[in-house]
């Protein structure tokens, strides 16, 4: 999975294709020194803060894992652009 970029520039944007459709997972820097990390779907949502990147990554892709235990990646899985995560409305 990708994650982007220098200190100010660190991001990790990643769809998963699963049964429920398409999950999306982001980790983005909120103010003051901490980072949000979000998933979200059709049937699922949730987030969490945390106090630096790797911890909020590897929280979200364990809370992904846990929720989705059998996933295997297909084509469609895979990093999304900066700025072309679909946001839930």
């Amino acid at each position: 999975m990708a994650d982007k970029g220098g200190k100010k520039g660190k991001s990790f944007n990643f769809v998963h294709e699963t049964e429920d459709g398409l999950v999306h997972l982001e980790v983005r820097k909120s103010p003051p020194r901490c980072w949000t990390a979000r998933f979200w779907g059709r049937e699922v949502e949730g987030y969490m803060r945390a106090k630096s990147f790797t911890t909020a990554r590897e929280t979200l892709l364990r809370c992904f894992a846990d929720m989705y235990p059998q996933h295997c990646c297909t084509a469609h899985c895979g990093p999304e652009a900066h700025g072309e995560t679909h946001r839930r409305p």
